[in-house]
């Protein structure tokens, strides 16, 4: 996804606070390490990931909500949020907070699922023109690219027999 975006290169990370939300116990931000100033991970369930030798990740995890980031306001070169912000509970609350925290000129990097249906555990069917209300309003963006729903059978029907081996 990086690549895609003309940021593969490690030198646009070097000596850069890069906070992942949402990042889960798999050390998103190791690869980091020795480049990024900072590499930090915001999760509310980080505090459980001790069983997941996170010690060895070179990232600091904190255990909080993206809708109260506890990190200084305009103190992010880079937020990363990996299919995550349509697990919040307060989607408003959690777009305020990363713009609250990202430098002037610092850049958000995204994978978000749009018009995906609301689950238990995904409460937020994220459309494109929620994100420019609410978390984009203001920013240029360098690069996006926006996918079409594929659950057609047309797309899908290639890879049935694989999917039905698997489940």
């Amino acid at each position: 996804m990086l690549a895609m975006g003309g940021l593969a290169d490690a030198e646009f990370f070097r000596e850069k606070s890069c906070i992942d939300i949402g990042c889960g116990p798999k050390g998103s931000l190791t690869w980091l390490d020795g480049i990024a100033k900072h590499a930090i991970g915001i999760d509310p369930l980080a505090s459980r990931y001790e069983l997941f030798n996170i010690s060895s990740h070179n990232m600091l995890y904190i255990a909080a909500r993206a809708e109260e980031l506890p990190l200084r306001s305009s103190s992010a070169d880079v937020v990363f949020s990996m299919n995550s912000l349509d697990h919040v509970d307060d989607l408003e609350q959690a777009c305020g907070e990363i713009r609250r925290v990202l430098k002037p000129g610092g850049h958000f990097i995204g994978s978000l699922n749009l018009d995906e249906p609301a689950t238990p555990t995904e409460p937020w069917t994220l459309t494109e023109d929620y994100l420019e209300r609410h978390l984009f309003r203001g920013w240029t963006p360098e690069f996006r690219r926006v996918c079409p729903r594929l659950d057609s059978e047309e797309h899908w029907g290639p890879y049935r027999y694989m999917f039905e081996r698997l489940l």
